[in-house]
Formats: C-alpha cells, sequence, structure tokens
C-alpha cells in the first residue's frame, strides 16, 4: 500500500461527515453550473471577472471569486457569474458566518437605459414616495409598480423604453434586483445561496429579461 493513500482520518465521524457534506456541496455547484450553462450555450472563461462598476455585487458580501460563463460565439446576450463570499450575521444572541455562492447575471442591451434600480418594494419605499416621488409608476404595468420600486435618473427615457414591454411578467420574481447602466443589464433573482430551485428561477428570470430588455 502506498502511504499517501492511508487516511489518517478515516476513523474520525467529524471530519469524514465534514468531507461527505462538502463533496455533496461540491456536486451541487456542478450540477448548477451544468444546468445554466448547457440552458443557454455558455462556457466558463479563463477571465476572472471585474464587476466593480455595479453596485449589486457590493451588497453581497466580502466576495473570494468569481466565475464567468459566457456564450463564445456570442449567440446569446447573457453572461453568468458564480459568485463565491463570506456571509456573517451577528445579532445579541449569537453571531454566525460562513462561505457561500449565488448567481448573478448580466445582459447585454441593444438600447441603451439610463442608470436605474428595480427592486422589492417595502413599506419604508412606499412611504417614502409619497413625500419625494422618487418612484417611477408605470400606469399601464399596476401589478409591477405595485411590486417594485423603481429609481432611475432619466425618468421619461426610461418609461419610453419600457411602457409598451409586459413588465407585469417580472412579478413571478418578487425578489429580484435589477440595475441597469447604458447597455448592460445586472441582476439577481434572489438574496438566496445556491441550490436547483434558485437556480431554476435564475434561468427564467435571465429568459424574461432577455425578452423585455433585450
Amino acid at each position: 500500500m502506498d502511504i499517501n493513500d492511508i487516511d489518517d482520518f478515516a476513523d474520525d465521524k467529524d471530519i469524514q461527515e465534514s468531507r461527505r457534506l462538502q463533496a455533496e456541496y461540491n456536486k451541487l455547484i456542478a450540477d448548477c453550473e451544468t444546468m445554466v450553462c448547457e440552458e443557454f450555450n455558455l462556457q466558463e472563461s479563463e477571465i476572472e471577472p471585474d464587476l466593480s462598476a455595479f453596485e449589486i455585487p457590493k451588497s453581497i458580501g466580502t466576495i473570494d471569486g468569481e466565475f464567468l460563463y459566457y456564450s463564445p460565439d456570442n449567440s446569446s446576450p447573457f453572461r453568468a457569474y458564480l459568485i463565491a463570499y463570506q456571509w456573517s450575521h451577528h445579532s445579541s444572541r449569537n453571531s454566525a458566518s460562513g462561505n457561500a455562492h449565488c448567481w448573478l447575471g448580466s445582459i447585454q442591451l441593444t438600447k441603451e437605459f439610463p442608470l436605474t434600480f428595480i427592486y422589492k418594494e417595502t413599506v419604508k419605499e412606499k412611504i417614502v414616495n409619497w413625500f419625494v416621488k422618487g418612484d417611477v409608476d408605470f400606469k399601464e404595468h399596476k401589478k409591477f409598480s405595485g411590486k417594485f420600486h423603481v429609481v432611475t435618473k432619466d425618468k421619461e427615457k426610461l418609461t419610453w423604453l419600457l411602457n409598451n414591454k409586459p413588465l407585469d411578467e417580472l412579478t413571478d420574481f418578487p425578489e429580484m434586483e435589477i440595475e441597469i447602466s447604458g447597455t448592460e443589464c445586472m441582476f439577481r433573482v434572489s438574496k438566496e445561496t445556491i441550490d436547483i430551485e434558485p437556480t431554476k428561477q435564475f434561468i427564467q428570470l435571465a429568459k424574461k429579461l432577455i425578452k423585455i430588455l433585450g
């Protein structure tokens, strides 16, 4: 027997359980990667992307790695980013931290948009909007306007670009966050960590946004 084949922790139940859980997590990530890449005919880039120009990635946490999946023949305007990050939670009673992954997506647009943010509307945003009128209201898309807070640098231009689009279809993704700048749209479907169901929702949101914004 090769000495390198000897497992010094073969009898350590905690180590073996940790290894099993890590292997399951690695398989989950691989399965989610396959789902996204096969759906949009993407492949992994050897170049680490730079997302510093966008605000959404900055809200995730301490980022450990960014992996880009793109269409090598430009057949799709969609790019997917698998983000490895550190999370932490602190309260008066306890603290916790760990490592996780999530999806971000971007779409190359054919028209230039003003800087725009779209995110879940809360009671706080609604109250603020009563006084400062900062939200863009799409009267033809009441479901959308009731669910999301929209702020932009150019209300007239954004309204002109989106008014005839099926915005109400985006209400299927109530936790989504969208950032549009020029000819690129950055988004995430929710703040959930990577898993099969959030990945399916991420794929569906990407398709909707390509149809609506592309």
